[in-house]
This record gives C-alpha cells, structure tokens and sequence, in this order.
C-alpha cells in the first residue's frame, strides 16, 4: 500500500487552483468555466494513473480501473461543485482520495477482481436550480425526469439544456437518459462539516444514516395596526407571536441532547413596516433527526405549543407546505466492512450520522452505500475558511484503500 500525503496534497491544490476567490473561498459552479477546467484537469490525471475516461451527458465525471471479471463497479467519489465562496475540502476531497487510492493501485500494479469507478458529479449542491440538489447522481442513477430539462432554469434564464450543452458530444435535441447498472456498492469519502470528530479528538466517522429532514412553515396571523395607538393589552402582535415560537424551538432543541436539530431561517413579516404592528408572519422550521420518530415527536410539541401561542397572543398559526426527506440509512454489510478495516489500521473512529445530505442518500436508493467522514476544524463548511488536517486526510484514504480492496477482493 503505498498511499501518500505528498501526493494528495499536490492534487488538493492543483483541484483548489479552479475557482479560487481572492479570500481563499471557491467558486466552482457546475459547468462554469471554473468547473470545465478542473474537469478537464482530472480528466487527464485520471488517464494518466490508467484509468479509462468518459463524461456523460449531464457533465459527471467518471474514471475506471478495468476489473478481472465483467461485474458492476464499485463506485467511489464525490461532487466537484461547490457552493458560492466555498470551501476546497467539500466534496473536492473525496474525489482526491479515491484517486490517490487509484493512483497507488496502479504504482503498486494490483488488479482489482471488479472495476472501481471514481465519479466527481456535477451539480450537488443544489445552487443553480433553486435548491434541487444532488442532480448528478440522480442523473446517472436514472432519476431525474430529463423530459423537463426546459423547466430547470437557473435565476438567470439559462436553461439545463443549454448548460450542459457544452459537452462535445451534446447537441440540443441529443439528451439520452444513461442510467448506471446496477453497481455492487457505492463508498463516499467526505468532510464532516461539524465538529463532533474534532470534540471526541478522532480521525474518522463511519456514517450509520443521513439523517430524514422535514420542512413546513408557520403563518402566524395577527392584526396589523398603529405602532403609536395601539395599546400594548390590545395588540395582536403575530412577531411577537414568532419570538415566542423560534424560542421554543430553539429552547427544546438546545435542550435535547444532540438527537435532533431545529432551524428557523426565514421570516417574513407583513407590512414589515417600522411604525405598524405586524399583522402577519410567515416562518421557516426545519428539523432534522436519524430518525422519523424523532421528527414526528417535536413536530407534535411545536404544535401543542401552537395553542399555547395563539391564546397568548390572540393570533392564529396554521402549518404549510409539509415536506419530508425520510433518513437514509448506509448499507450495514459496508458498514462492518469498513469498521473491521479500521481495527485493522488502528485507525480510531466514531460511528455517527451525517447532519447533511450528500450524493451518498441518492445512492443509497439504487446499491449498498457507504460514507466515510475526516473531521471538519472547528466544524467550519460552506465557507473559506473551511479546513480539515492532512494527517487526518491521509489516514481516512488508507481506510478507504482498504475498504475497497476489501470489497473488490471478495467479490461482494
């Protein structure tokens, strides 16, 4: 084995060259010219550790080391997109690591019995098209409905269509839908962006689930009127109404002992006007928990805590636009597989949900999945000062070597 940090430090910065900001943040949205560029960068690399190349026809990425046997794949890898002034870890190092893992592989001459493909996807995070997230891998795993390529538009106008249209072998009405196979199992290397490792002074994370989210928002109806005539005993304040619920929120929230989080980060007050007493307010909640119960459980306490709310402040609140992403748990064989693989290198870790969701949930739809986590410093992500250690790196890669050569050796 003959994984080194050498060598993954020198691709980390080359990958962090594309879309570098002046503060040190990265800009690499999907197919700007930021992103084609570290594409064709990788591409290259990849070639030249011998890996065979292509790029499908929504711009992910793929390179594989040839199997003995003509079986599924395992996949390995992670997005090449980033948020707007991002870090240069997320997503960035999964790819890096299942390179270097590749690039051993090939210096050492070891012939997998399976292929492994590493794919950098295009479009994770969700930034161009309003929110929808994780389009590369459900591209490739044959889940979006490419019939709709015209209504995804980003602010701009700019359609998916024409966005993608930059691939040589894309021509306006040529947009095949390429459905993987089915492949044996799916493994993730990424950043933890918390700082639960970082806390516990661990190396890694095995991820046991990516953890059900649920959305809705709250409309507190009130009765505006004159901030000056208005006595205090008669108001029907519906901001002071949504004080007093994103208190609650956050209070028990604060209060439950990690085993969910709650979120209010939108509010939208009417007429939202210094000298008037607000007459309405719309309000964001999000919760996330490993599991449905949990999130149905403190669904049901904000509500109980609703009446209370409207009696205090003479408002009514009603509950909209309810949506649910259920928790994806991993694959549980992977999971022992990667946690035998760690007692094996010594390497100390902790088994743990991810708080965010990742192209891993998509997977995890279509063949076993697995994520590894490196702690994040300070739990900093989505930002430029987003950092992880290279010692840190350089140990979760050689778990990742061996938890690959472990499932491309079985046969599993």
């Amino acid at each position: 084995m003959s994984i080194r940090i050498k060598e993954l430090k020198m691709l980390f910065e080359r990958i962090s060259s594309f879309g570098r900001e002046e503060n040190g943040g990265i800009t690499r949205l999907s197919w700007s010219p930021s992103f084609l560029e570290a594409q064709r960068f990788l591409e290259n690399y990849m070639k030249e550790i011998g890996l065979q190349t292509r790029i499908d026809t929504f711009g992910n990425l793929m390179g594989t080391r040839p199997g003995k046997e003509e079986r599924p794949p395992v996949f390995c890898g992670s997005h090449l997109d980033s948020v707007p002034n991002g870090g240069a870890f997320d997503g960035a190092l999964g790819i890096i690591a299942a390179l270097e893992v590749m690039r051993s592989w090939q210096e050492e001459g070891f012939d997998p019995l399976r292929p492994v493909t590493v794919v950098a996807f295009a479009e994770e995070e969700g930034t161009l098209f309003n929110g929808h997230a994780c389009m590369g891998s459900r591209f490739l795993t044959g889940e979006l409905d490419l019939q709709a390529r015209d209504i995804f538009r980003t602010a701009s106008g700019t359609s998916l269509r024409e966005l993608v249209s930059c691939y040589p072998a894309q021509s306006p009405d040529f947009f095949p839908l390429e459905p993987i196979n089915r492949g044996s199992a799916y493994i993730e290397l990424h950043i933890e962006q918390g700082n639960l490792l970082e806390e516990k002074g661990l190396q890694a994370g095995i991820v046991t689930t990516i953890v059900g989210i649920r959305h809705f928002t709250l409309l507190i109806k009130g009765r505006a009127n004159h901030a000056g005539t208005t006595a205090m005993h008669r108001r029907q304040d519906a901001m002071v109404a949504a004080a007093s619920l994103i208190t609650f929120i956050y209070q028990r929230a604060k209060s439950a002992d990690n085993t969910y989080v709650a979120t209010n980060g939108r509010i939208e007050a009417s007429p939202n006007a210094e000298n008037v007493v607000a007459g309405e307010v719309r309000l964001s909640v999000e919760i996330r928990a490993e599991r449905m119960e949990i999130i149905e459980r403190v669904f049901d306490e904000i509500r109980n805590q609703i009446s209370c709310v409207e009696q205090e402040f003479v408002v009514t609140v009603s509950v909209c636009g309810k949506n649910d992403l259920l928790p994806v748990p991993m694959d549980e064989s992977l999971i022992r597989i990667m946690e035998k693989c760690a007692g094996e290198t010594g390497l100390p870790y902790l088994k743990m949900p991810s708080w965010a969701g990742h192209d891993a949930m998509i997977m995890a739809r279509h063949m076993p999945t697995a994520m590894l986590f490196v702690p994040s410093i300070e739990g900093i992500s989505h930002a430029p000062e987003e950092r992880s250690r290279f010692e840190d790196i350089e140990q979760a890669a050689i778990l990742l070597d061996k938890t690959l050569r472990t499932l491309v050796c079985a046969g599993v």
